[in-house]
């Protein structure tokens, strides 16, 4: 075989050699071959590095390879030989995990590399070559496990990936994606092109004077500024091409290049958990919820509306602020009002600035090259508006800002600590309907209402300089307030890893950062006050922690408008994978409620049962493996006790113990929702069994509602590894569960499982079946 080799020679090697296609027509395979590309690499030359994305899967036509991997000695463990006719890159592909392995020639090798869309396309759709990557999956799983886990693999790949959370913009497909963000007085936007992040342009159109609009555009670091007469939105495009033919060429544009447009909507209630592809619907929902945003959502919806008449072909996205928060717990987002309020009218925290702060969460993963699912962050987003926000492994389970824009966290130019209750009195008190008090709160409160100087953080701090009593007074209580967060945080996650600031404020006032962190070395979080006082404004990310601080602190640039284009690029993703799913026959997914249970290390296991014991197989599961044995232990906690608890076999590295939310109580115990082995700052207890007691420090959780699927089901469906799916559940009172953890793993065998507090909740049986109704996001 040489690199001349026809696309039709290449069809036949294929059918001829590979296993894969065996059962193939031949004129499919040759389209695969047509559609592939042919390379060459070096002896020793990397074809795939540890930490790269999956985009395609490799076939060996010539030379050999071997799939390694570097041990903690700096050695190499040699995973996998491969020979001509083999095929490699299949698991971050099919999974959508980052490769854990680099393939690396052994001699010179020429490799064709199938893309990902022709892997979906003409390969994933054969059911016997789901069925031959299912095995070939389960069986390199199993040889991945030589010397190193999993997890260590993973979080290798994390480490070693230059964008490990695909926070890029770049796409296959070249042209623009825009962001518009039209607010009460501006407009700001972005336009990002997909193959040359140099050509991208930021703007604003500022209205605030009802004659004259000043129109602001950064377009590689050149700002130009004009000003003309003020115009109405509907002719914002108009004006915007307009503008942009004062720019260099490169910058230049047409309708037609943009590929996707992101809005930024700021309510979406509890309807909406992730960004969505706008639809008639979509459309009528955000407009419903406009009660909760009466000065936000409906300038929203003018530029959702203008734009989609201007650009009538393209997809378009809405990026709501409150999505990332819907995995708050209830515990957490219910106020202290008659529950009725909150069922029926829809009163509770919702919190915003949902974007950044999943922004910030993933970046800062990617900085301090760990992987998400095991940090406790606080992202502190600090500018026109502020929130704080407690993520937990990557949910937000708490954030300062509530029902409203309006009502959170004390901040620059809105009203601190207000909740529906205040909002109420106020009405009642000063007549006012929801919109008037909307504005009011938002013109006259905040560090303006204090200081009476302003809401912009330099000129406090200059007039605090100056010995400004209302100044000083203004600092201290938006510092105070920061810090006091910071504080309820770190006690709400049992601790913290990284400790984030962003927008306005966050990234460039030392002096705010510097008072929010003093006070707060106990709780490992030190700030290095030279780095801090050095940093001016920066676009890249800046650790200012010392170098031995426990707890990383990050300064971390904000840019709304790109992440709004991140969201719709990720959401049209979404969305067409769920588009797919809907066109095939829909699968079913059997589901299983879950009692408490707990998982035993052999050393609990000789505490509780005498030293050798082992445990008896009562009966098996549906998981693979897996079973309940015949012991039982008692759960004891500070409050009391839980009886004849099953054990579940076999033995775990660490015991684990799942408990029901509604027994959390009756122990006097609060544990996190988590993912199974997911244990890093969970509260313990004390396991009684027949001969004596075993004391665990941490490992008691409320399990996270997941669905365990091999690859098989995975690729049939389309899902990957970390997808967060809604499930819709057929009966008598049909329902959709939100926030379903998808675990692809080939010991798995397809099932849900939910806890006794959600069956019993909508009268969910064992047995019953569940469909994927939508894909909401990727851990």
């Amino acid at each position: 075989m040489n690199e001349g080799k026809s696309k039709e020679e290449l069809g036949v090697f294929l059918r001829d050699n590979v296993r894969l296609f065996d059962g193939f027509d031949p004129a499919v395979v040759a389209e695969i071959a047509a559609y592939s590309e042919l390379r060459t690499f070096e002896g020793n030359e990397a074809i795939i590095e540890c930490g790269d994305e999956g985009r395609f899967i490799g076939v060996l036509v010539s030379g050999r390879a071997e799939i390694s991997v570097a041990d903690n000695t700096g050695g190499r463990v040699v995973i996998n030989h491969l020979d001509a006719g083999e095929i490699f890159g299949e698991m971050s592909v099919l999974t959508g995990d980052r490769t854990v392995a680099d393939v690396i020639a052994v001699n010179r090798c020429f490799v064709l590399l199938i893309p990902q869309d022709v892997v979906s396309g003409r390969i994933l759709v054969n059911p016997r070559a789901i069925t031959y990557l299912a095995k070939l999956l389960a069986d390199r799983t199993r040889a991945q496990a030589v010397d190193i886990t999993s997890s260590q693999l993973h979080a290798r790949a994390v480490a070693q990936s230059d964008d490990p959370y695909a926070l890029s913009l770049k796409t296959s497909v070249p042209g623009k994606i825009m962001a518009l963000n039209v607010g009460l007085s501006q407009i700001h936007f972005g336009i990002y092109d997909t193959q040359d992040e140099t050509r991208d342009v930021h703007g604003i159109v500022d209205g605030a004077d009802a004659a004259q609009a000043l129109i602001t555009i950064d377009a590689g670091g050149t700002v130009t500024r004009r000003e003309r007469a003020a115009f109405p939105f509907r002719d914002f495009f108009k004006v915007l091409f307009e503008s942009m033919q004062l720019l260099d060429d490169k910058f230049l544009f047409t309708p037609f290049d943009v590929i996707a447009i992101g809005h930024r909507v700021v309510h979406g209630g509890s309807k909406f958990s992730s960004a969505a592809v706008i639809t008639p619907q979509v459309i009528a929902e955000i407009e419903a919820l406009s009660m909760f945003a009466p000065l936000h959502n409906p300038h929203n919806l003018e530029g959702i509306r203008e734009a989609m008449k201007f650009f009538p072909d393209v997809p378009h996205v809405a990026v709501f602020d409150t999505a990332f928060h819907q995995t708050l717990p209830t515990y957490a987002y219910l106020y202290g009002l008659p529950y009725e309020w909150y069922k029926k009218e829809g009163i509770r925290r919702y919190g915003f600035h949902g974007t950044s702060h999943r922004f910030v969460s993933l970046k800062a993963a990617e900085i301090v090259k760990r992987p998400l699912g095991e940090l406790e962050i606080i992202s502190c987003h600090l500018g026109v508006g502020a929130s704080i926000c407690a993520i937990d492994h990557g949910r937000s389970v708490d954030t300062t800002m509530g029902m409203t824009p309006s009502d959170g966290l004390i901040m620059p130019s809105r009203a601190g600590s207000i909740d529906p209750a205040v909002m109420i009195h106020l009405m009642e008190h000063y007549h006012l309907n929801p919109d008037a008090l909307a504005k009011l709160i938002n013109s006259e409160s905040g560090l303006k209402g204090i200081s009476g100087i302003s809401n912009d953080i330099h000129e406090i701090e200059a007039a605090a300089d100056e010995g400004h009593h209302r100044a000083l007074l203004a600092h201290k209580a938006f510092c105070y307030q920061i810090r006091k967060n910071i504080g309820a945080y770190v006690a709400a996650m049992g601790g913290v890893d990284v400790l984030s600031f962003t927008g306005d404020i966050g990234e460039s006032s030392p002096l705010v950062r510097s008072l929010a962190c003093q006070g707060l070395a106990y709780m490992g979080i030190k700030l290095d006050e030279e780095k801090n006082s050095a940093l001016g404004m920066t676009r890249a990310p800046a650790i200012i922690s010392t170098d031995d601080s426990p707890v990383k602190i990050i300064v971390i640039a904000n840019n709304d408008e790109r992440l709004l284009a991140w969201e719709a690029l990720r959401a049209i993703e979404r969305n067409q994978i769920t588009l797919a799913i809907k066109e095939q026959d829909e699968a079913p997914i059997p589901i299983e409620v879950s009692a408490h249970h707990v998982h035993l290390s052999q050393g609990d296991v000789d505490k509780l049962f005498g030293p050798g014991h082992q445990l008896t197989p009562e009966h098996e599961l549906s998981q693979p493996g897996q079973f309940a044995c015949e012991e039982k232990v008692n759960l004891i906690g500070p409050k009391g006790k839980i009886a004849n608890v099953r054990v579940l076999g076999p033995t775990r590295k660490e015991t684990q113990v799942e408990i029901a939310m509604t027994e959390q109580f009756k122990v006097g115990i609060q544990s996190p929702i988590r993912e199974s082995g997911d244990l890093a700052n969970t509260p313990g207890l004390v396991l009684e069994g027949p001969a004596g007691r075993a004391t665990i420090e941490r490992g008691v959780i409320c399990a996270q509602r997941h669905i365990h699927m091999p690859p098989e089901d995975a690729m049939r469906m389309r899902l990957r590894d970390k997808y967060v799916v809604s499930v819709r559940v057929e009966g008598a009172r049909e329902l959709i569960y939100g926030d379903v953890v998808v675990r692809v793993n080939p010991n798995y065998r397809l099932a849900m499982h939910i806890d006794t507090d959600e069956g019993n909740a909508a009268n969910i049986k064992t047995g019953m079946l569940g469909y994927i109704e939508e894909i909401q996001s990727r851990r």
